[in-house]
């Protein structure tokens, strides 16, 4: 059976860690994977919560935990979860009592509350990525809780359920310029983005017409948010109303530039 550190090989995100195993990342492949505890995951929609964005911690594991999370936020990086399932979830530090080989969780990060969150976004098979076919293989996900194996290795998993789905490439380029000229500064309310580790301030890249409902991803459509504004204009009660504003907003921005 594969091992926690060889599925991360597998996957181009080799271990440099080997005590507090927590996350890989790799520079050249853009890419991240993160372990997920099945216990502290809840249903879609929620946010997974993984450490405290400014608080100081000693541990490696931690401290290389926020430099991962830091990486795939800054340079727009794929990040995949490996569910693992803990031996004692009262124990600290944690060890596993199994993880999932064959599947993915495919998450979108963001800072909330001063905690660095994601959110499951899909999933998809750990052949597909290892191929390469990753970003055009990803599902809806159902119920991470229920893809553990809940039996000894040798029994039958239990069949998954939910269609394929296309997701949209995003283009780097586009999100880099983007963030370069907000320079940390929400661009609809002005106010600066909080410190990043790298002292960098930080700020998201928001598609004002979303992919989903054939908005281009061009400079005429991609703005500089602060997570506040960005969450609003998702699931804000005057999130119309925002997108409008948004709109005039970048218009404006755009002709400066």
């Amino acid at each position: 059976m594969t091992s926690f550190s060889g599925l991360c090989a597998d996957l181009n995100c080799k271990l440099t860690n080997f005590r507090d195993r927590w996350s890989a990342y790799n520079p050249q492949k853009r890419r991240g994977v993160f372990t997920v505890w099945s216990d502290r995951l809840e249903r879609r929609g929620k946010p997974y919560k993984f450490i405290e964005a400014d608080a100081e911690d000693s541990r490696i594991g931690a401290r290389e935990l926020k430099r991962h999370i830091d990486a795939v936020m800054t340079d727009g990086a794929e990040a995949f979860g490996i569910l693992c399932e803990a031996k004692d979830i009262a124990a600290s530090p944690r060890s596993r009592k199994r993880f999932d080989p064959d599947v993915l969780l495919v998450l979108r990060f963001t800072i909330e509350k001063g905690m660095y969150v994601a959110y499951v976004v899909g999933e998809v098979n750990v052949a597909a990525v290892k191929s390469g076919r990753g970003a055009t293989n990803v599902r809806r996900w159902v119920d991470a809780l229920d893809d553990l194996p809940s039996d000894p290795a040798g029994s039958v998993v239990p069949e998954r359920v939910g269609g394929k789905m296309l997701v949209f490439v995003r283009d780097p380029k586009i999100r880099a310029t983007v963030l370069n000229r907000a320079n940390g500064k929400c661009e609809y309310c002005g106010q600066e983005g909080f410190l990043l580790p790298n002292g960098k301030r930080y700020i998201e890249a928001h598609h004002i017409i979303s992919l989903a409902n054939q908005g281009p991803d061009t400079m005429d459509n991609v703005i500089g948010l602060c997570a506040n504004h960005h969450r609003e204009v998702h699931f804000g009660k005057s999130a119309k109303k925002l997108e409008k504003l948004l709109v005039e907003r970048l218009a404006t921005i755009r002709r400066k530039h």
